[in-house]
């Protein structure tokens, strides 16, 4: 993944993340560790922040699959870092996997390892 792509794939992630109008310290620590396990350091961090507040953003699929299916492991993981599924990131997540065309029996497994993800990034 290129720097550039690292910051869209971030900016996807924290835009689902902002989208319920509230960001607490949970869900910025997990943002911080998913951009550090895809190797964007802490001034693109903010450069993913600053392009997902622009007016008009839109999630942007990766090109690579296997970083298509990690952005939706991820989003997952910051949807329910904050305990709670807010509306909008159900529609969000359900249009993305739908975009990947995904089952639903894959979706499950995917929303079941992120659960698994989340537990030990906030360990």
């Amino acid at each position: 993944m290129t720097n550039e792509e690292g910051i869209q794939y971030l900016a996807n992630i924290y835009y689902l993340l902002r989208i319920d109008g509230s960001i607490d310290r949970a869900e910025e620590k997990v943002f911080e560790k998913i951009g550090k396990a895809v190797g964007v350091g802490y001034f693109d961090m903010s450069k993913a922040k600053d392009l997902s507040a622009e007016e008009g953003f839109s999630i942007k699929v990766p090109d690579r699959f296997s970083d298509r299916i990690r952005c939706l492991e991820d989003m997952l993981v910051v949807a329910y870092s904050d305990k709670s599924l807010h509306p909008m990131e159900k529609k969000i997540l359900a249009g993305y996997a739908k975009n990947l065309g995904l089952s639903r029996e894959q979706l499950s497994a995917i929303q079941e390892e992120s659960k698994a993800l989340l537990k030990a990034l906030l360990k």
